[in-house]
């Protein structure tokens, strides 16, 4: 049993040791990075908070300095991008939401958005207090409490003796439901139905080169992907107008790709 503990114990410890040790290295590089921004270094921050993203650090923190960053050198689309991110980890930030408004007075004839239902906003705001993998786990905890609960309970005493036990079955049901919301938060932070227009581009009715333009979309535009064919996607704007574009025109918004 002593051995067991011992052997636990020394294990948490490298675990702890082997994180705190990389979290240095990272605030090292995050420090090095603001030292760059604040010299106007512009492209040498953006090399390391790219480095930062590309090692796993997918946090809004970073992908706001990118936009910040790729803003002063004023190239709008990629800036969108990592604003457009950021505001997926952290859709009820005001900071960043501020942020894309200001960059979308940029866009040359920018579309002008049609506000979303106030209850999308609670429910991606709400699925954004934890990452998918933090509701998953506490989920776990849950259930695995639940059925614990239950099997002490099935061991001590008879069913006749204790009627029908009502806290397992909720405490499982919470299980199920926060990691049903793990699941609901990994599809909203990581799903590639968005994009950002990084060139001009010219919307068309239909997929065909032959088919009437439509518009023709800035630099700098979100839209959302509905369909495809071929080297065409189907989207949608802001205003929810919809058309047909190439599949060049646009940079799709993919979390911890580069």
């Amino acid at each position: 049993m002593k051995n067991g503990i011992r052997i636990s114990l020394s294990i948490i410890a490298v675990l702890f040791f082997g994180m705190t040790a990389g979290a240095g290295v990272v605030a090292d590089s995050a420090g090095q990075a603001e030292v760059f921004f604040h010299n106007q270094q512009y492209k040498e921050a953006l090399g390391i908070w790219h480095q930062m993203a590309e090692r796993g650090d997918v946090s809004a923190g970073t992908y706001f300095n990118i936009g910040m960053a790729e803003s002063r050198l004023n190239n709008v689309p990629a800036a969108m991008l990592a604003y457009e991110k950021a505001l997926r980890l952290q859709p009820g930030n005001m900071l960043i939401k501020n942020a894309i408004v200001a960059e979308r007075k940029r866009i040359e004839d920018a579309t002008i958005p049609v506000e979303p239902f106030f209850m999308s906003n609670w429910y991606t705001s709400f699925l954004a207090l934890m990452r998918p993998g933090y509701w998953a786990l506490l989920g776990l905890f849950f259930l695995i409490g639940g059925l614990i609960h239950f099997l002490l309970k099935l061991k001590r005493q008879s069913a006749s003796a204790t009627g029908f036990n009502r806290v397992p079955i909720l405490v499982c049901t919470t299980g199920v439901l926060l990691m049903l919301a793990g699941l609901l938060s990994y599809l909203e932070i990581y799903s590639e139905n968005e994009a950002i227009i990084n060139a001009q581009c010219e919307i068309r009715q239909a997929p065909a080169d032959d088919s009437p333009i439509a518009r023709i979309l800035s630099p700098g535009e979100k839209v959302t992907i509905t369909d495809h064919i071929g080297n065409w996607r189907k989207i949608s704007l802001l205003n929810l107008d919809e058309g047909w574009i190439k599949t060049e025109c646009m940079i799709p918004i993919r979390m911890g790709k580069e």
